[in-house]
């Protein structure tokens, strides 16, 4: 199924001056395992472009996450991404570790978002929207006017976050591919 944002998307109001490569975001983490009612601690991660010292612990994430595996998913394939265009891994870290990543395809015509994948136990916690929301406005600033991703169905979080923050379903188009050889 493909997804595409809807009119009403946070994509559309974004700055094309933001940067996503190496902003530092802030987010909202209750302090302390019994936190008082409304006491809040704010904590940074950062959000940055990846590296080549950055795949093992991308691959690591992806393993613990449980995405979906593909064919794409190894090291080698990680190194062509990064040497075509380093932008497009875009990492949440924090403390030192990966936490999160997207990849944020670009092909001058529209935007493209895979592998979104957050650390299981730091999930629900706004690492996947402050990634999604970098990606739009690093797309939007590159020019792009549609974004398009693919959700995996059997997955129960995957839609209804992507609904959640302004995506709908485009049920008149099927999805076809083809693996090639590798290089």
């Amino acid at each position: 199924m493909v997804w595409i944002p809807n009119s009403g998307s946070a994509w559309s109001s974004t700055s094309a001056s933001d940067s996503a490569t190496s902003a530092r975001i802030g987010r909202l983490q209750r302090s302390g395992p019994e936190p008082q009612k409304g006491l809040y601690a704010l904590r940074m991660i950062e959000l940055r472009g990846g590296r080549v010292d950055d795949i093992d612990d991308v691959l690591a994430l992806w393993a613990r996450a449980e995405a979906e595996p593909t064919v794409t998913d190894d090291e080698s394939a990680l190194r062509v991404l990064l040497r075509h265009a380093r932008e497009s891994l875009l990492l949440a870290v924090d403390d030192g570790s990966v936490i999160g990543s997207l990849i944020v395809g670009w092909d001058g015509w529209r935007g493209t978002f895979y592998r979104l994948a957050v650390e299981p136990s730091r999930r629900r916690q706004g690492v996947a929207r402050q990634l999604v929301d970098a990606g739009e406005a690093q797309l939007s600033a590159l020019g792009a006017r549609r974004l398009a991703l693919f959700a995996v169905e059997g997955d129960p979080a995957a839609v209804p976050f992507w609904e959640a923050v302004g995506y709908e379903a485009q049920t008149d188009r099927q999805r076809l591919f083809e693996n090639l050889a590798s290089a």
